[in-house]
């Protein structure tokens, strides 16, 4: 009587942890997606590029628990894509300068497809020198950050804490969040630029008052 009685609660019992146990995940899914939107919606607003990559791949790191996340933007004056930042437990070394030409494989597949690259398009690709860098940085997707068909940068991901994957909705979260902080980059670097030029144009001021004032004394 009691092996019947297990047997017939046993089903009725599993499908109800089972079911605990997906309302569980997709409530985490839900706050870490609320939170990568909030972080979207709050990079346009920082104004310097070395803050910005720390901070979007702190709070990606951290939301979604990961082994790292790490960001590459490109570098005109090194004419490569630059490792700038990268967090979790196993971070990429920021002082290697590690970085990727343009010519790369994993580069033109992010340039061409501009879309998420998970392991079957690794697999699709049939390119062993993507899988290979994948592989090499620790990273289950590589995430591209686009503006006018013009790669600003991407961020990779290492693989969950949880050991759970990673679902469609995270994709389209990440996508949208790369593409946010493509045109945030762009804009913290036209800052920074700006800074530069107003400095020097100060300077070149200051210069010439001070020569004209040296020719005054002079005089």
């Amino acid at each position: 009587g009691l092996c019947t009685a297990l047997a017939t609660a046993g089903p009725f019992a599993y499908a109800y942890l089972r079911r605990q146990a997906e309302e569980r995940l997709l409530k985490e899914q839900h706050r870490y997606r609320r939170t990568l939107e909030r972080a979207a919606r709050g990079m346009t607003q920082v104004r310097n590029v070395t803050r910005l990559a720390n901070l979007m791949t702190r709070i990606v790191s951290s939301s979604v628990r990961i082994s790292h996340a790490s960001l590459f933007l490109w570098d005109k004056a090194a004419e490569r894509y630059l490792l700038r930042s990268s967090h979790g437990p196993k971070r990429l070394a920021l002082q290697s300068r590690y970085g990727l030409e343009k010519s790369h494989p994993l580069v033109r597949w992010l340039q061409e497809h501009r879309k998420v690259l998970t392991g079957e398009e690794i697999l699709e690709s049939q390119d062993a020198t993507i899988s290979q860098e994948m592989k090499n940085v620790g990273a289950e997707l590589a995430i591209p950050g686009v503006i006018e068909h013009r790669l600003v940068g991407f961020l990779v991901l290492g693989s969950k804490l949880s050991g759970g994957g990673y679902s469609t909705d995270d994709l389209h979260a990440f996508a949208t969040l790369a593409n946010e902080a493509a045109i945030a980059v762009e804009n913290a670097s036209s800052y920074e630029e700006l800074i530069k030029v107003n400095e020097q144009l100060k300077s070149a001021a200051e210069r010439l008052l001070f020569q004209e004032r040296l020719a005054a004394a002079g005089q």
